[in-house]
């Protein structure tokens, strides 16, 4: 079993999208047994040291109302605003603009459709509210 550097710099955005997978993995527990439903992906060869690409787009979105969806993809980052006024999408290509200054939705239309599409389809599969446990009231 490998050894996991310290101060292990991943120059990419996932470290933590993989994170209970990774773990898994690393620990060599019975993946099989994981939640069908359970986002991120095995990581653990980059916390190793080894260096690739992420296969898979990521997705989020905060479990506020009205939040806006986010899609990572290879080296493109997607904001989606859904609600009326707020703002308009943006598109950034993080490897040149980690900062996210020059917006490149309109420059870039067919990144931007694609990226918009995939991200609607992942975005209706989630639900419509959240129900959020209210902290009880310190006395």
């Amino acid at each position: 079993m490998g050894h996991i550097k310290m101060w292990l710099n991943i120059p990419r955005v996932g470290l933590l999208f993989g994170l209970i997978t990774s773990l898994f993995c690393i620990l060599q527990a019975d993946v099989e047994n994981l939640p069908d439903d359970l986002d991120g992906q095995d990581i653990s060869d980059i916390w190793l040291g080894e260096s690739r690409a992420r296969n898979q787009p990521i997705f989020w979105k905060k479990s506020a109302e009205r939040s806006t969806p986010v899609m990572l993809k290879g080296d493109w980052k997607l904001h989606l605003p859904l609600v009326k006024n707020r703002n308009e999408p943006e598109l950034y290509n993080i490897a040149i603009d980690p900062s996210e200054k020059n917006n490149l939705a309109n420059a870039e239309p067919d990144i931007f459709r694609e990226m918009r599409d995939d991200l609607l389809a992942w975005n209706s599969e989630l639900p419509d509210s959240y129900i959020k446990n209210k902290k009880p009231k310190k006395r």
